[in-house]
């Protein structure tokens, strides 16, 4: 378990994170190896988990390594032969965890419960909950150290980790065109030049979800122009819609019914060029009203 969740060598937790966050957020060990062991007196086959086993948990884990306000996560994971109905769950921004057996080391799973002890909501796609495969907040898989994907952008916004790489633009307003980078590629924009990769236009968040490097496994909308909507700042309620996504040879154009300023408004998302310069992804787009032209012939 140590190598599958603090490996940077391999694909784990921690080097995903440390990835998807261009090197701002990293997990340590806060025990040798990261790892540690309980005894639990009482049979668990066939058991559910409750709140009597959470809390007994938690009094064995602060006998045996102190107070919970020494770490800032725990992750239990726990044994096999446990009722199957579960998989996994966290409470929203704090420090628990809970896994069912093998769950604990399919690296998705906990990347995304993670998640919600950050505060994050799950990333659902035209309603349905999990939905959205582009992000670690839908699904998760029983695969070992794949895929390796990150987030869409309304969870990336909600982070809050690139806010000099995010561009507002407003919908009302002039039609907009312009690049956005790849996020994958934020690291060689601090030395290269100033450019977006989180766009929100209204109440939708747009990122280019180029399938390479710590997103080459990305489930869904490989290499398209994700269009996620949902609110930028953590909420307790705040899921994740995906909404579509535009691609420059696959379906270029997209229309929707988007909220700005308590209006709704009907905007157009057209992918025109793909770039790649000095191994920066970017995808030229034009935003704009339904009522206004395209702006792809200024691509450059």
């Amino acid at each position: 378990l140590s190598e599958k969740f603090f490996s940077m060598d391999n694909v784990s937790v921690t080097s995903q994170y440390d990835k998807c966050s261009g090197g701002q957020f990293k997990f340590e060990a806060a025990i040798p190896g990261g790892v540690a062991e309980l005894f639990y007196a009482e049979d668990l086959k066939g058991k559910s988990m409750s709140f009597t086993i959470e809390n007994d948990l938690l009094i064995l884990f602060q006998e045996k390594y102190g107070s919970t306000d020494n770490y800032d996560h725990i992750l239990f994971c726990m044994p096999s032969g446990m009722d199957s109905q579960w998989i996994g769950y966290a409470y929203g921004q704090t420090y628990r965890s809970y896994y069912n057996d093998k769950w604990c080391g399919y690296y998705t799973l906990p990347f995304h419960e993670l998640g919600h002890n950050l505060g994050l909501q799950h990333s659902n796609e035209k309603g349905i909950e999990y939905e959205d495969k582009s992000c670690m907040m839908g699904k998760s898989f029983a695969q070992d150290g794949s895929p390796e994907q990150c987030f869409n952008g309304v969870k990336f916004a909600q982070l809050d980790w690139f806010p000099e790489y995010t561009l507002q633009i407003d919908p009302l307003g002039k039609p907009w065109s312009g690049q956005l980078v790849a996020f994958v590629d934020v690291l060689k924009l601090r030395d290269a030049r100033n450019a977006p990769i989180i766009l929100q236009v209204g109440d939708t968040f747009l990122v280019f979800n180029r399938a390479k490097d710590y997103n080459n496994g990305v489930v869904e909308k490989r290499d398209y122009v994700t269009i996620a909507q949902g609110s930028g700042t953590l909420c307790g309620s705040c899921t994740s819609d995906m909404l579509g996504g535009v691609h420059v040879e696959d379906f270029p154009l997209m229309s929707l019914d988007i909220t700005f300023d308590g209006k709704v408004v009907k905007v157009t998302f057209e992918a025109c060029q793909h770039f790649v310069e000095d191994g920066i992804d970017s995808i030229f787009l034009s935003i704009r009203r339904d009522n206004h032209k395209s702006s792809c012939d200024t691509a450059e």
